[in-house]
Parts: structure tokens; C-alpha cells; sequence
């Protein structure tokens, strides 16, 4: 889906940075996605997790009068409460749920391709022995 496709779509819409700063030392690729309630994913590998890159990615893929935007609780969504309606749930306190919104359909895309290039990987390097 290209990001202006997604302009025109309205609903609610998940947000995940996987990656963090402290992944990029350990060697990690970091990727932040966003998934509407259709299912149309935008997902886009970041230098880092800063503010100012995961509120351009947002502000970049998402309608201006989307109906919510869920986040988890990285601080480099701060801003975008003031325009949005935006909500973040709380993983490292152990929250994934609040009331009806979540974050579990971009957490289930990340599982999704993880587990694809974890079976392709396998598959290589089985041909190779």
C-alpha cells in the first residue's frame, strides 16, 4: 500500500516501532508499521526511533481524520495528541488491552513476518548443508 492510498482510508489504525535504540546496537533492524482495520499494512525499516521519525511516519501515512490511532506507550508518539485521537497501551507494564483498543493486529503482523523469514532463513541454510 503506498502512503498516500492510505490518506484516503478512514478507521482505526495500530502502530508498533520494533527496533528500538537500544536494538540498533545489538544489530537489529529497526521497523516501525502501521495496519488499518481492513488489514492494509505500511511498514518502512527507520535509522532510529526518535520523536521526529516515528511522528513523520504517522503523520505521513495517516488521515488526518482517522478515528484513532493506538500506539503502544513509546514516548516518541508524544506528540501526536494534539492531532489525533490518539491512544497508547502500556506493554511494559504488562497491558495490551484497554477497553477496545489495542495493539494486537500489528503485533500479530510482525509475528506473521517474523515467522517467514525465520522458515525462509531455515530453508537456506538446510539447502546449504
Amino acid at each position: 500500500m503506498k502512503s498516500r492510498e492510505s490518506k484516503e482510508k478512514r478507521g482505526h489504525l495500530n502502530f508498533s516501532p520494533r527496533g528500538q535504540t537500544q536494538s540498533l546496537r545489538t544489530g537489529k533492524v529497526a521497523v516501525i508499521g502501521a495496519i488499518a482495520r481492513k488489514g492494509m499494512v505500511v511498514a518502512k525499516v527507520i535509522e532510529n526511533s526518535d520523536t521526529r521519525t516515528l511522528d513523520s511516519f504517522v503523520r505521513s501515512t495517516v488521515a488526518d481524520d482517522v478515528s484513532l490511532v493506538a500506539t503502544d506507550e513509546h514516548s516518541g508518539y508524544r506528540l501526536l495528541d494534539k492531532d489525533y485521537n490518539h491512544e497508547s497501551v502500556r506493554h511494559n507494564a504488562g497491558q495490551y488491552v484497554r477497553g477496545n483498543m489495542h495493539t494486537s493486529n500489528i503485533d500479530s503482523f510482525w509475528s506473521l513476518l517474523k515467522r517467514g523469514i525465520m522458515e525462509r532463513c531455515q530453508e537456506r541454510c538446510q539447502a546449504s548443508l
